[in-house]
């Protein structure tokens, strides 16, 4: 479409052209003239359109291919190929497991026993506690060590214990959201 407009102009703009040059001479009407050059804005109208389709439809394709920031395990696609869906659709879920995180109750006397009763911080704490392990679903150890990186440092009053999170290594991919016990 765009070159059938593109052509359109050059038309429109090669007889606005030559009917500027007939009335200069006198030879054809300023209304005649003048319709030239509505044609050839026409044109120009039609053309500029024309991109704009073409820029939409552009943008439109670049929808068609689904890409993922990250390397990960794909989840379930309920959408055959050739589906339409909108910009907003979730297609799947999309988990890097490269390294997983495990939360860990701690109750208040362990996150003071950790802490030497508030001697020191908690980031102090963290950084002198010992590599943790992990039972699986199915009672065997996981072959990874994981380090804790984080204690809430808020005690929940309901439960009387913390949030602490352990990150370990998953570079098999053993471990997959909901895996672990």
């Amino acid at each position: 479409q765009v070159e059938v407009a593109q052509a359109n102009v050059n038309t429109a703009q090669t007889n606005a052209d030559n009917n500027k040059l007939l009335f200069d001479k006198n030879i054809i009407s300023a209304s005649a003239y003048q319709t030239s050059v509505d044609n050839l804005n026409s044109a120009i109208a039609q053309l500029n359109a024309a991109k704009a389709q073409f820029t939409s439809a552009q943008k439109n394709l670049s929808y068609t291919v689904v890409s993922a920031p990250v390397a990960g395990v794909v989840g379930t696609i309920s959408y055959k190929e050739g589906a339409l869906v909108s910009q907003s659709t979730l297609l799947t879920i999309l988990s890097n497991n490269s390294d997983i995180e495990a939360y860990i109750s701690m109750n208040e006397k362990e996150v003071l026993d950790i802490t030497n009763n508030g001697a020191r911080s908690l980031q102090q704490a963290l950084d002198s506690l010992p590599e943790v392990s992990l039972r699986l679903a199915n009672g065997e150890e996981y072959a990874y060590k994981g380090k804790i990186i984080s204690i809430s440092g808020v005690i929940d009053p309901s439960t009387g214990s913390a949030t602490a999170k352990a990150e370990f290594k998953n570079p098999n991919g053993v471990i997959r959201s909901g895996s672990t016990g």
